[in-house]
């Protein structure tokens, strides 16, 4: 079976949306306060799926060039395509993050939160109160291994050089010294794709079950609000 092959029928896929087509329906966005200073809140769920739309095509093209980045070809090409996933992929998780942070102070006060607090994985890892909620307490491992990857990968110095390529299949992986600290200790980070993927899809068909569920909670205040008269 050829490579493109392969990546046609064997590329693990992040699927959030109901009919798990790449495109986004009605069906796949539910209702959030309007006006908020933070911006449009709906938008922002129309915005989780095409990052993950994006994430998916990088995926694609990630699988596509893995078997040749082996043999010496288009290697700067699958690196990139494996950083975008990880980029992409950690963008939405602080997006799911930070709309919790938003819309369930709003549930609770039925007004905006001050701040936005946690607004993104690594602001939650160091909320223990919050990480030992049901949304998040079984993807912390999830969370927390996106979070090293991303970071090292964005702010490693040795990165630059770095041609580490999974041998039994596509990989992501970083190598970091803190600070870019000569003295620091090498940290080496790397999970398959696969595991990557499905564990984020865990996290945020879990992340956007809750705010479904928030906003349902919201809708039917309102609808009460305004059956009293308020």
């Amino acid at each position: 079976m050829s490579v493109q092959e392969t990546a046609r029928t064997d590329v693990p896929q992040v699927i959030l949306t109901r009919d798990g087509r790449q495109i986004l329906n009605v069906v796949d966005i539910f209702p959030l306060p309007a006006g908020e200073v933070y911006g449009n809140l709906l938008s922002k769920i129309a915005g989780i799926h095409e990052r993950i739309f994006e994430a998916n095509r990088q995926l694609v093209q990630a699988h596509q060039t893995w078997e040749r980045a082996l043999q010496g070809v288009d290697v700067q090409r699958h690196l990139f395509a494996v950083e975008h996933v990880t980029f992409h992929l950690r963008r939405a998780a602080d997006e799911m993050i930070g709309l919790r942070a938003v819309v369930s102070h709003y549930e609770q006060t039925g007004d905006r939160p001050h701040a936005v607090n946690p607004d993104s994985v690594g602001r939650l890892l160091g909320m223990g109160h919050l990480c030992a909620l049901p949304v998040y307490r079984d993807h912390i491992e999830l969370l927390r291994r996106l979070n090293d990857l991303h970071n090292a990968q964005k702010h490693s110095f040795l990165n630059t050089d770095t041609t580490m390529i999974g041998r039994n299949e596509p990989t992501a992986n970083a190598i970091h010294r803190r600070g870019n600290r000569a003295a620091a200790e090498l940290v080496v980070y790397g999970v398959s794709l696969r595991a990557l993927v499905e564990g984020f899809q865990s996290f945020a068909l879990s992340a956007l079950a809750e705010l479904r569920e928030i906003s349902r909670h919201i809708q039917d205040r309102q609808a009460r609000n305004s059956g009293d008269g308020s």
